[in-house]
Parts: structure tokens; C-alpha cells; sequence
């Protein structure tokens, strides 16, 4: 059987999204503004919620239809719900609109109401809400007058990898964020330094995009898992292969950082991943930070709107530099920072600068060469 399929990802970063599927084998993906149309089957399901560096969540599409507040009750209670799920299943209602003027929380209540009718009129009995932990996580889609409704095979998001330890790091980066950010670079070395790596994203994901490791390889909790024709032989058969497909390198990541929490972070995560030869970890001041020549640097400063560190940016980033072009000659640095007239502070010349979105901040991830 065939799903028409939506896997949403970091707006402007679509192509990402799209190359990796298409390396996955799925034909003719389409891109839109947030994400990737396409179609596929249940492997196709498992192995996109299991393997995607850059998506979001995958969402199977089950009705589209012209949008009527008047209409909508009556719309939602004529689809085949027991389809998708049952009256001891959980469900929840996400709705996103593009019209501001939308009450989306209303909305989600009048879907609700629809498919819990739907329920107690044809079984006597109907399904619970659970907005934490929904069996069916249910997504609505409204623009331009048209809704589209999706179940959500994903469940939690998929930037939540499963490697992550149980401490708490104090502003961690997104997960799929940093796989852009990995992506938007060329490691063509044998090493790759981040001397300012807190619990260590950046360097984990660029290590499982380079050793071709699944993303959700840790994780063992989708949505698809609470379906009528889950099959948990085809699923084991799906990780299995996607396993197998790991390589072997011998690519070395060097993590330092000057906080003890965050290096016992990044060594919990990579025991995790089972990448313990391929990760160096230290603690060291960024000042001390000296690696081999012809070397590619990647590193998250901390900046004050995130963290207090400094409330002199121009003074932070001037001293960076220094200590870049001191200790760092014949290297590639890429920097992820806040979008700052401060960086010019560095001194060394930007060869490429590209623009990001982390929350509600602009952010820019800067090239240069000593």
C-alpha cells in the first residue's frame, strides 16, 4: 500500500531534506515551503522516521478538503476513522494555520469533537485525549481556504535522537539544526575539531552523517508502533539493514570544552552511539586550543542573549580571532553564532556566510581560512 507523505524540516533547508530521501531510494520527492511530498510505503515509513538527519516529523496524509468553520464538524465526523484508530487508542489534534486570524485552538476542539462523536455514535465509546503522549497524533494543515489532515507517524519529534544522556545541558543545539549546519559544510579531512563543544551536537551529528549512522538509531519509539498494521518483523528488518549500511573510518572528532557536565554530555552520547574510536574528549580552554595543521574547526560560541558569558561581544570575538589566527594557521573554521555586527571583531576575512534560524534568532554560520 501507497501513503501520500509529508516530511516537514527547518524552513530553507528543503533540499537537504529532498537529497536525502532521494539517497534513500524514495522516487520523485517534491518540494514545498517546510518540507517534502512524496509517496511511499510502510518500509519507506520506518526507515525515513529511523534515518532522517534533517526532517522534523513524517506525516501520512488521510483527507483534504475546501476549509468551512460551519462545515468543519460535519466534515471531520463523515471520515472512516476506525481506519486509523480505535476507541482504547489515545489521540491528540495539532493544528497549524496560515491565517492568523484562525483560532487554531477552537479548531482543534471542533476535529476533536468530531472524531470523538464519530466514536460514541458508532462504537458507544470514545477514544481519550492525551496531548503528551498520544497513541495517534493527529496534524491539520489549513492554507488558503484548504485544510489537510495528517496522522503523524513520528510521534516525538525527530530532532530527538535517543542518544542524548539524562542530564540537562544548559542551551543545547537542536539536532536537526546542527545536521544543517553539517551539511551546509565540507569535511573533506580525516579530523574534525570543535574546541568549544559543550554536550557535543555538532560533532555527533557531522560523526553519523560521515559514518552513514541512522539518526534515530537509539531510539526505539514512533507513533507508526500504535498503528492496526504495525509489523514489527518488517521494522526489525528496516533498523537491521539500515545498521548493516554503517562505515567503518577511521575519522577522528576532538571535542573540548572547559565544562565538566557538558564533556561527561558528549562521552554518554557517543558510548551511546558505540563511536568511542572514533571521538577524542578533553577538557581545555579554548585559549589552549592548538590543533594540527591543514585542520577543519567548527564551534557554537556562547553568546549573551543565550548564556551571560560575555556582555562584550565586539571584546569575545575580537579575542577569538586572535587566538585563531595564532594557534589555528593553514585550518578551515566554520562559526555558528548570532547574526552580529560584533564578528567583524574576528579580523579574518569571511569567505562564505550562510543564514539560519535557531528559534527566534538570526544566526549565521561563517567560513574562513587561515
Amino acid at each position: 500500500m501507497k501513503y501520500t507523505l509529508f516530511l516537514s524540516c527547518i524552513r530553507g533547508f528543503e533540499e537537504y531534506c529532498k537529497q536525502e530521501l532521494q539517497d534513500l531510494g524514495i522516487e520523485e520527492p517534491v518540494s514545498v515551503d517546510g518540507g517534502i511530498q512524496f509517496n511511499g510505503d510502510l518500509s519507506d515509513i520506518y526507515k525515513i522516521n529511523c534515518s532522517s538527519r534533517h526532517g522534523m516529523y513524517l506525516y501520512s496524509e488521510i483527507a483534504e478538503f475546501s476549509f468551512d468553520e460551519k462545515k468543519l464538524y460535519n466534515n471531520i465526523y463523515n471520515i472512516s476513522w476506525d481506519k486509523y484508530l480505535n476507541n482504547i487508542h489515545s489521540f491528540a489534534i495539532k493544528v497549524n494555520s496560515t491565517d492568523r486570524r484562525l483560532n487554531s485552538q477552537y479548531t482543534a476542539l471542533v476535529i476533536k469533537d468530531g472524531i470523538a462523536d464519530y466514536f460514541t455514535k458508532n462504537y458507544g465509546r470514545r477514544p481519550n485525549v492525551d496531548k503528551r503522549n498520544p497513541d495517534i497524533p493527529i496534524y491539520a494543515y489549513i492554507h488558503n481556504n484548504h485544510i489537510k489532515l495528517y496522522i503523524d507517524t513520528s510521534g516525538a519529534p525527530l530532532y530527538k535522537r535517543g542518544y542524548r544522556t539524562n542530564d540537562i545541558h544548559e542551551a543545547p543545539l537542536n539536532e536537526v539544526l546542527a545536521a544543517n549546519i553539517i551539511s551546509s559544510m565540507t569535511l573533506d579531512n580525516q579530523m574534525l575539531y570543535d574546541p568549544m563543544c559543550g554536550s557535543g551536537t555538532l560533532l555527533i551529528e557531522a560523526a553519523m552523517k560521515s559514518l552513514n549512522v541512522p539518526a534515530q538509531i537509539c531510539r526505539d519509539n514512533f507513533a507508526f508502533m500504535n498503528w492496526f498494521n504495525y509489523d514489527p518483523e518488517l521494522y526489525d528488518k528496516t533498523k537491521r539493514e539500515l545498521k548493516d549500511s554503517i562505515l567503518n573510518k577511521d575519522i577522528l572528532f576532538c571535542g573540548s570544552d572547559t565544562d565538566e557536565t557538558s564533556l561527561k554530555m558528549i562521552s554518554g552520547s557517543v558510548s551511546n552511539l558505540n563511536l568511542e574510536k572514533n571521538f577524542t574528549v578533553r577538557r581545555r580552554n579554548f585559549y589552549e586550543f592548538i590543533p594540527k595543521s591543514n585542520s577543519t574547526i567548527v564551534f557554537n560560541p556562547p553568546y549573551d542573549i543565550r548564556i551571560a558569558v560575555n556582555k562584550d561581544l565586539d571584546q569575545f570575538y575580537e579575542k577569538i580571532g586572535n587566538k585563531l589566527k595564532e594557534n589555528c594557521s593553514d585550518s578551515t573554521v566554520f562559526i555558528f553564532t548570532i547574526d552580529t555586527s560584533s564578528l567583524e571583531y574576528i579580523d579574518i576575512p569571511c569567505i562564505k556566510s550562510i543564514k539560519f534560524k535557531n528559534g527566534n534568532l538570526n544566526c549565521l554560520l561563517n567560513k574562513y581560512t587561515i
